[in-house]
């Protein structure tokens, strides 16, 4: 028989989109009655192309019944790269003046016109460039019908590369500097505003490169590049039973090396030749076709390419390296993980009943380390790290109580890791509380963790020693199937109550060891007890939390009903409630996990007959709290509202003559236009973010032989 088998694949994808996209720099208030007014407004349109090119390979080989080894390799390039351009428009928050006679509604300045107002034009890019390898060897023995060996052997890594440019334009270089403009505005139904200007932003003759808000930099680019590397080893044991209870034992091992860096090259752009006035007209060689903003009011603006205008000899690139913000994107962590492992399956009957399942446990030991720069004392690194080990116990029980009828219970403890950069040691040095130090001196005392009163050290950044979110959960579902169709209806319950959440903006104590000589303390201070234990200002564990749930399923396929061609449709349905609420230690009212909405819901019609496919799907979910990129690529909460999402496809695919194997699908994306929408405060009249992406088309063909 053969022994030797080959699987290979390739697959290249190119997908441009297009976007509009609205973002308000927030709402403070005016007037005696406070009412929210709209502080500036950054709204975009974005052109975008995504191409995604894959390869991956399969060599299995079988030189006997006993013998069985595969190497899997997929390799990935991936690259997303296109241009915003907008007006950035300081309105509230900037020197521009809000006109008395204004229009308001429900405590929000509705309508207006603000005078001096100074747009600043932008051109920017956005690029991602990032290559995936997956590599793994697994091997597989068997001793005899009872004892089976397996081990495998893995590397997975990723590089990517970010480019993130912005280019300005405007009338002159500061506020109060070439001409302003008059700005009527009114919010829309959406939240969003829409403006009436009295300038021509596509004048060539009258916008240039410049600094229009006296930002101090006419552009700015940052080139954040970040490796991903993991190193895995697992070996298991398996023997198998002739047992009307336990079918088989699993145990082993697995061990994981980990390894991710981080860093961001980043300067100012500025015109090399600025002469007296920081200003410059776009020569014409460099300009592109005006781009439309309709979508705000305005009928257009200037546009140019700002890389080719970089690169040109116009501008000139000056470092920000040393900048506390920027040393704070540079880090290192190190994360080791072995696990040690044994697993019962079960297969047997209780009272006629059959029942299948596992009971295993896991024991998990863990060595995460991380260094990074201090953010404002250059050539000094943060050092730190933490061991810890869980033990997670886990149990899957599944009765078929009738026919076809099953109920499925799981009851497990279980552990996820923090994000990495939530780990990572970069910060700023710590401050030095004299007048505690002293006092200890004084006293004999020595820095007691758990009082804050004796800390003598106090810095802010990421934390080394944050432990992993830990939940005990509970899992029950029922389950119905129909025939020898694909049809059922299903009901589960869940409970999940955590031992240890993640609070990404609280305070923890971290070990300042490696940098205590960079430090000025009072004479002696280096003798307290523990000095070397500080305070710092960021994500932190905390020990109160739960999410609970209800969901519902069903699949009706057609051929359940009737045969031939009309068997071909079918609907599924599924639908969820969940309620979280977690309490950070700094905080007494309770807040919905992040990323989880109340409802979320999916309905998908079909059909599918003799190659021929197709489907529409309606996805929903309800508001929810979401981290978003904010500011500086930084992280940030934010409310997001929910959405209803339609979705179709339509495919064929070819089963005899000479196109055997090939078929052709197209997808439509978001066909309803669908909007994304975040707001602020927990107040949808604050909006945010407001993007209109569109629907998308995807064609797709495949071949297999």
């Amino acid at each position: 028989h053969d022994t030797l088998g080959i699987m290979l694949a390739f697959a290249d994808q190119s997908s441009p989109t297009q976007a509009e996209r609205w973002d308000s720099w927030g709402y403070p208030t005016t007037g005696a009655n406070n009412d929210l007014l709209l502080g500036g407004a950054k709204p975009y349109v974005e052109s975008r192309n995504l191409e995604r090119t894959a390869f991956a390979g399969t060599l299995q080989y079988e030189p006997t019944p006993a013998f069985r080894t595969s190497i899997d390799v997929l390799q990935s390039n991936f690259k997303d790269a296109g241009n915003l351009r907008g007006i950035e428009i300081p309105l509230a928050w900037s020197g521009s003046s809000l006109r008395p006679g204004y229009e308001t509604s429900d405590g929000f300045v509705t309508a207006g016109i603000f005078d001096n107002v100074q747009g600043v034009v932008r051109n920017d890019y956005r690029g991602r460039d990032a290559d995936v390898l997956s590599a793994g060897w697994n091997v597989q023995y068997d001793f005899n019908d009872k004892w089976t060996v397996e081990g495998d052997l893995s590397l997975s890594r990723v590089k990517r590369d970010d480019v993130d440019l912005e280019i300005y334009a405007g009338t002159g270089s500061g506020f109060g500097n070439g001409v302003s403009d008059t700005l009527a505005f009114m919010r829309t139904g959406d939240g969003s505003f829409v403006f009436g200007s009295q300038l021509d932003y596509t004048d060539t003759t009258l916008f240039g490169l410049t600094d229009p808000q006296g930002w101090g930099q006419i552009g700015y680019i940052k080139r954040p590049k970040t490796d991903d590397e993991l190193h895995a080893l697992r070996l298991s044991l398996t023997r198998n039973f002739d047992s009307n209870f336990i079918s088989s034992v699993e145990f082993g091992a697995n061990y994981t090396e980990r390894e991710k860096t981080k860093a961001s090259q980043e300067a100012f752009v500025r015109l090399a030749n600025p002469g007296t006035d920081n200003f410059q007209l776009i020569p014409a060689e460099y300009l592109l076709a005006n781009t439309s903003l309709d979508f705000i009011g305005i009928p257009g603006q200037l546009s140019f390419d700002p890389f080719r205008l970089l690169n040109s000899g116009l501008l000139v690139q000056d470092s920000n390296g040393n900048n506390p913000d920027v040393l704070l994107k540079a880090w290192q962590v190190n994360e080791d993980v072995l696990t040690l492992y044994a697993m019962a399956n079960i297969d047997t009957a209780v009272d006629g009943i059959p029942v299948r399942g596992n009971v295993g446990v896991q024991y998990v030991e863990t060595d995460q380390s991380s260094s990074g720069p201090a953010n404002n004392a250059v050539g000094v690194t943060i050092s730190d790290g933490v061991k810890y080990s869980e033990v997670l116990p886990s149990m899957n029980l599944s009765m078929e109580i009738a026919d076809k009828t099953f109920v499925r219970f799981a009851a497990a403890r279980t552990l996820a890791r923090a994000r990495l950069d939530q780990i990572a040691a970069s910060g700023g040095l710590p401050g030095v509380d004299t007048t505690v130090a002293l006092r200890l001196l004084a006293s004999g005392g020595s820095v007691d963790p758990s009082d804050s009163r004796s800390i003598v050290l106090n810095g802010s950044g990421g934390n080394p020693r944050l432990r992993p979110y830990i939940a005990n959960g509970i899992d029950l579902s029922f389950e119905k199937y129909f025939g020898s169709s694909s049809g059922y209806v299903s009901a589960a319950a869940f409970w999940k109550g955590f031992d240890t959440f993640v609070d990404p903006s609280s305070s923890a104590i971290i070990d300042y060891s490696s940098i205590l000589s960079s430090l000025t303390l009072p004479p002696g201070a280096e003798s307290i007890p523990n000095i070397q234990l500080g305070s710092v200002s960021g994500p932190a564990n905390f020990h109160n939390g739960s999410l609970r749930g209800l969901e519902f399923a069903a699949s009706i396929p057609a051929d359940m009903f009737v045969d031939g061609p009309l068997g071909g449709f079918g609907v599924f349905s599924s639908i969820s409630f969940t309620e979280s609420e977690v309490t950070p230690d700094d905080q007494t009212t309770p807040q919905a996990i992040e990323g989880l909405s109340e409802t979320v819901g999916n309905v998908t019609l079909y059909y599918e007959w003799a190659g021929f496919e197709a489907r529409v799907s309606n996805r929903f979910r309800s508001d929810f709290l979401g981290e978003v990129t904010g500011f500086g690529a930084g992280r940030e909460l934010r409310n997001i509202k929910g959405d209803s999402v339609v979705d179709a496809q339509i495919g064929y695919t070819f089963h005899d003559g000479a196109l055997d194997g090939l078929a052709v699908q197209l997808q439509a994306n978001n066909l309803t236009d669908e909007e994304f929408v975040t707001y602020l405060n927990d107040d949808p009249r604050q909006v945010k973010d407001y993007q209109r992406y569109g629907t998308t088309y995807l064609l797709g063909v495949s071949y297999k032989f």
